[in-house]
């Protein structure tokens, strides 16, 4: 009868008590010469010099639930389905290229602009007499040598942003990311 009641009992109390984890441990404590106090979890590294002056203390950790397996935290996908992904890239990739491709172009064309306009007010002084520092001259030969290859970047830039958004529209991105 005892032999059929031990199972039994055993059984019960697993599914009781099945959300309880315990796992027990052991924690190797010494000092070394200069007087230095070392603990750790595995007696391997522990010194072999100083094993035999080990302390070792046990200890129980308790947890409301065993530890999951990867495969029970991961959720099963399809094969194939990729949640949240337009092409190889999450949504949030996306809205980050266009801010930054939006603020390079933004910006350069900005550049670009004031170059122009700083470099037709200098002409329009000259036209009339005025007269200009050297700083001020400088200034005006360094926008006019620059200006030819800001242009050029700003018009690959505005190159680069129209292939993000043609890729964005084939890929399904929302259309207020991709604007």
């Amino acid at each position: 009868m005892v032999k059929k009641l031990v199972p039994l009992l055993f059984t019960v109390l697993l599914v009781f008590t099945s959300h309880i984890f315990v796992e027990a441990a052991e924690l190797y404590q010494w000092t070394d010469k200069d007087g230095n106090v070392h603990a750790t979890d595995d007696i391997l590294l522990v010194p072999l010099k100083y094993r035999s002056k080990v302390k070792v203390y046990e200890t129980i950790h308790v947890e409301e639930e065993p530890p999951r397996m990867l495969d029970e935290v991961t959720p099963s996908i399809e094969p194939g389905y990729r949640e949240d992904l337009y092409g190889d890239y999450p949504l949030e990739w996306w809205e980050e290229e266009f801010d930054l491709k939006n603020e390079e172009v933004t910006d350069l064309g900005k550049t670009v602009s004031d170059s122009r306009r700083y470099i037709e007010i200098f002409e329009n002084g000259r036209r009339y007499g005025q007269v200009f520092s050297q700083d001020e001259v400088q200034t005006y030969e360094d926008y006019i040598d620059d200006l030819p290859y800001m242009e050029e970047r700003l018009e690959e830039l505005k190159a680069e942003l129209e292939e993000l958004r043609r890729r964005a529209t084939i890929y399904g991105v929302p259309r207020n990311i991709r604007e």
